[in-house]
């Protein structure tokens, strides 16, 4: 299939959610008054709130890099290159990872399956850390004899648990089979270098331990922004019914089909809130207000970053990080 013709079927896929969305919200416009709820007060925290959590991030995705290898680069060099690719991504599917490889190996000679293997153990780990935290909460937090939340602690450990031993059978499986062909040989290897990787970290405690801690806090950061917006919005939300939604969120993230899952995250994000008691156009509207406040935090980024560069900080950043 050519890209011509993926990029035509994403615009009918996109052109099919926005369709159905405007279908539902035509039959039920009352849905739509509660953004008249959001006070711009409401916006600056979840805009704050955005920003601390892409700290974090970006902190725990330099803490596995450097302990992959990388020096030379300071903090405020990473963060830029770290939220630069984030933005990427939200217009080009696995955008960030290309945009890091390609700097990193530039600027500072960090070998491309490095950062591959960097990205992989972070992405893993991240969600595996939210799949148990997930079933932490709902295991004592959710509602007694609710037929719903035991179907979901069920699919959801069973995915926790798959994801968790995925990088041992990989690193088993590349490790193992010998493929034909040089090209092919090549693949494995390279496959079996970032497994390899991800299981060497994996038995890391010091490394787990710091990423683990860093994880607990951006978690507790992302239902915090949830219920910030829930509570904008005037809509009830239970700690459990926040975990459940944020859990979406999460893995509907993580398998991208558009830029930013455009219209597909919105549709699963309804479907969910009409799931835990709330409306179709409730989260429809929480997913969009969430894409509105990412757009915002990233102007917030792009505005810090000028404003080193017109006070020549970052020169200063550089030159000390060198000597």
């Amino acid at each position: 299939m050519n890209r011509t013709v993926k990029n035509i079927i994403k615009l009918l896929v996109i052109a099919v959610c926005l369709v159905l969305i405007g279908l539902y919200f035509r039959e039920h416009t009352e849905d739509l008054s509660i953004i008249r709820n959001i006070k711009p007060a409401d916006v600056l925290i979840l805009v704050a709130t955005a920003f601390a959590i892409n700290i974090f991030y970006s902190v725990k995705m330099l803490i596995i890099l450097r302990h992959q290898g990388l020096k030379g680069i300071s903090f405020l060099e990473w963060l830029e290159i770290f939220i630069v690719s984030r933005f990427l991504t939200l217009h080009i599917p696995q955008a960030a990872l290309i945009y890091r490889s390609a700097v990193l190996k530039d600027r500072y000679q960090f070998a491309y399956t490095h950062t591959v293997s960097a990205t992989s153990f972070f992405v893993w780990f991240e969600l595996s850390t939210m799949l148990l935290m997930s079933i932490f909460v709902l295991i004592f937090l959710s509602p007694e004899h609710n037929p719903l939340f035991l179907k979901v602690l069920i699919f959801l450990g069973i995915i926790a648990a798959l994801c968790i031993i995925c990088p041992f059978i990989f690193r088993a499986f590349f490790q193992s089979v010998v493929p034909k062909g040089k090209r092919l040989g090549w693949i494995f290897g390279k496959l079996y270098e970032v497994s390899h990787a991800m299981t060497v970290n994996a038995r890391n405690a010091s490394l787990i331990l710091k990423i683990q801690l860093l994880n607990i806090v951006s978690f507790v950061l992302q239902l915090l922004w949830l219920s910030v917006c829930f509570r904008a919005l005037e809509l009830p939300a239970s700690i459990p019914a926040l975990v459940l939604f944020l859990t979406t969120i999460h893995l509907t993230g993580f398998i991208t089909l558009l830029p930013g899952n455009f219209g597909i995250l919105e549709l699963i994000a309804g479907y969910m809130a009409h799931i835990v008691g709330w409306t179709l156009g409730a989260g429809i509207i929480i997913s969009v207000v969430r894409r509105i406040i990412v757009y915002l935090n990233f102007s917030v980024f792009g505005l810090f970053f000028v404003i080193l560069k017109l006070f020549g900080w970052k020169n200063k950043i550089k030159s000390s990080t060198n000597h």
